[in-house]
């Protein structure tokens, strides 16, 4: 009994419990903007519902595309039920229509489902009985409502929607047009089908550029969108060119050429004024107006404005003219612009500018010549007269190409240098023009060449760029000796100095010590400010009699901004004894070809040839220097931080620049096997026989007396 009271308390249970829920066809939402918001395709039969735009009435199609009409949500909840939302109206179905007030105001349609993914449409019949359910019903004829459940609906898949249309924008500048476009997700823009960079800048010519641009968006999870349309960069702005007359032509003219309708009113750019020529002879002959801008110009356009009076006396109004223009003063004229018949042209009475083209392609001029060959016809008293107000010259405004930029490449042998601009370029190498690559050989000197690149796009001015490189020299061959004797700096002690005229202290802060104290940021400097350049001389000594092979000059900190103060002529003499006569080691009469460059704490090294003595006691003299100084024109100023000398030094074991006791020691050392000559940074072996013994001491204790 028990267990039978049991089973039919679950059945009661069981029968008590709801019918389980039937699952929507579709995923609901809250907000239609949202970006989770779920679209749909609506099909009942064998078509396809959507949004007539032309009366935004809903239709009917055989066949979907994914596009905002067709695409359907669901919006509302169980309580409310689910109204169905159009994405491209942004509204809401009701009674087949899309409804456009409140939600709450007019019925709007609802669903209802069976089963499975299918569906009923319907809107409660509040007018007239508010209980009443109206479907939507589908025929031949259109949708039509009825109480009864006769047309049932489908949600189809879930469609991906699509990412709003990308929007292509363009902007101006003066010279620039550019392209972009803006919109969700990736945005890509493509030019006539080129893909390019977004945004596009393409400069302005004289003509208006018309592209096909198409613009793709695409989210994340969405299929992409795109727009194609038509797109003009208009044609650059013309502006009016300041001119100037200078010359006319006027036979037979009874009025003045310069008086008060003289050719120069024609130029004032006041419409009140006039030029005007009368011609009583009968016949009229040929007249001309020379004028000139300031600079080249390319002329696009010129306007003819008439003379106030013109409405009256129309038959003075040029019937037949031409427009020179010509490049140079001494150039032939070239005809840019011929009119047959001005009225035909489009010159009129009216008091206005009327504009007349030029000939293409395009030219670029600076003088120009406007002439008229007949007038409309005979005036009062059978004269023929001509006037006008106003000539205005339209032209390209003045741009700059944009910089050309120089730029080389250095070899063992050569260097090769390349221009990279717009439009056409050119190289110039010391004023002589090269072709594009140029190369220049290294040779065993160094020595300096000015490049000057120049750049040109049709219709823009040149730029240009200006450098000055140095070629160095080539690299000295390998020396066969596989054991040369060490180059090193030689120890230099300046002993006096010989500077006429001077200003500075020679024993100051920038005398002639300064020029061997090992430190490139001070200097040796001579201001001579009588107006010329007088010889000037310091007097050295090294620690130890050498042979000189190579000198150092190191320029001052400033030498880039005070260029003329390097030395330009020089001469170096040596003698061995203080009181020996002086040898000439070197003499330079153009340092800049020698190598000698501008640039601050620089070194730039110079051979001593032919030279097999050995010397101790020098003097360097400098004869001529670059110019007058920047900052004084009646200074002749002079300055270089150091003066250094190399030469082959034997004897120097130790590495510390100078012969003494302590090389001698290091050759005992090695000697007495305590030390070997890998310990130090040079040879003991002085006299070449391959091994180190008491000679090679000797021969340094003769170093160190000074004995040859």
């Amino acid at each position: 009994m028990k267990r039978l009271i049991k089973f039919m308390v679950l059945v009661a249970c069981l029968l008590a419990l709801p019918a389980t829920v039937q699952a929507l066809p579709f995923v609901p939402t809250t907000d239609p903007n949202s970006e989770d918001t779920q679209w749909y395709y609506l099909k009942t039969g064998y078509v396809y519902i959507y949004l007539n735009p032309s009366n935004f009435e809903v239709s009917t199609s055989s066949s979907a595309s994914i596009t905002n009409q067709y695409l359907w949500c669901f919006v509302g909840d169980d309580s409310s039920g689910y109204r169905i939302y159009n994405r491209y109206a942004e509204n809401y179905m009701a009674m087949g229509w899309l409804y456009f007030a409140s939600f709450n105001a007019r019925e709007v349609d609802l669903v209802e489902w069976t089963g499975g993914n299918s569906f009923y449409i319907y809107f409660m019949n509040t007018i007239y009985n508010p209980a009443q359910k109206m479907y939507l019903a589908y025929n031949s004829n259109g949708f039509t409502s009825t109480s009864t459940k006769s047309t049932t609906f489908t949600a189809i898949e879930y469609v991906t929607p699509t990412t709003d249309e990308p929007v292509i924008s363009t902007s101006v500048t003066d010279d620039m047009g550019t392209i972009s476009a803006s919109g969700k997700g990736t945005v890509l823009l493509y030019v006539d089908g080129q893909k390019v960079s977004n945004p596009y800048s393409v400069a302005r010519s004289l003509t208006d550029l018309t592209f096909t641009v198409t613009a793709t968006a695409q989210e994340q999870g969405k299929n992409m969108s795109s727009v194609t349309e038509q797109v003009t960069i208009p044609r650059l702005p013309l502006v009016q060119a300041t001119v100037t007359p200078y010359a006319c032509h006027t036979p037979n003219n009874q009025i003045d050429t310069l008086g008060n309708e003289g050719y120069k009113k024609m130029f004032d750019n006041d419409i009140s004024t006039k030029w005007c020529v009368l011609n009583p002879t009968g016949a009229w002959e040929t007249i001309w107006v020379d004028f000139k801008t300031d600079e080249p110009v390319t002329p696009v356009m010129y306007a003819l404005i008439p003379a106030e009076d013109t409405w009256e006396y129309s038959n003075r109004n040029p019937k037949t003219w031409k427009l020179y223009g010509k490049a140079k003063e001494n150039d032939e004229w070239v005809v840019i612009s011929e009119v047959a018949d001005g009225s035909e042209a489009g010159l009129s009475t009216l008091t206005q500018a009327h504009q007349f083209p030029i000939n293409e392609p395009y030219g670029t001029y600076q003088y120009f010549r406007y002439e008229v060959s007949a007038v409309k016809s005979v005036d009062w008293n059978n004269k023929y007269i001509f006037q006008m107000a106003e000539f205005q010259l339209l032209v390209y405004p003045v741009l700059y190409t944009a910089t050309p930029t120089i730029s080389y490449i250095r070899s063992d042998t050569d260097y090769t240098f390349n221009v990279v601009g717009d439009g056409e370029t050119h190289l110039y190498v010391d004023s002589v023009e090269v072709e594009i690559p140029h190369k220049i050989l290294r040779t065993n000197v160094t020595r300096k060449v000015t490049l000057t690149a120049t750049a040109q796009e049709p219709y823009k001015k040149m730029s240009s760029e200006t450098i000055i490189c140095v070629i160095s020299r080539l690299e000295s061959p390998p020396d066969p000796d596989p054991d040369p004797d060490p180059l090193v700096l030689m120890s230099l002690t300046g002993l006096n100095a010989n500077t006429p005229n001077n200003e500075n202290d020679n024993y100051g802060n920038e005398g002639f010590a300064k020029l061997f104290d090992k430190n490139k940021y001070s200097k040796w400097c001579v201001v001579n400010s009588s107006g010329a350049w007088d010889t000037i001389w310091v007097d050295f000594k090294s620690a130890i009699p050498f042979i000189p092979t190579k000198y150092i000059f190191t320029t001052g900190n400033d030498t880039n901004s005070f260029k003329n103060r390097n030395p330009k002529a020089w001469k170096i003499h040596g003698k061995a004894n203080e009181n020996d006569d002086w040898t000439t080691l070197v003499s330079v009469i153009h340092g800049e070809s020698a190598g000698l460059g501008i640039d601050n704490c620089a070194d730039y090294t110079f051979d001593i040839e032919g030279v097999t003595t050995k010397y101790q006691y020098f003097r360097f003299e400098v004869d001529a220097i670059g110019g007058a100084d920047q900052w004084n024109p009646d200074n002749f100023v002079f300055q270089l931080a150091e003066l250094a000398f190399i030469g082959p030094t034997k004897g120097d074991i130790t590495g510390d620049n100078k012969v003494d006791v302590e090389d001698v020691n290091a050759a005992i050392n090695i000697i007495l096997e305590m030390k070997t000559e890998a310990d130090f940074a040079g040879s003991a072996d002085l006299n070449g026989d391959n091994k180190v013994d008491v000679e090679d001491v000797n021969a340094l204790i003769n170093i160190i007396l000074e004995v040859n």
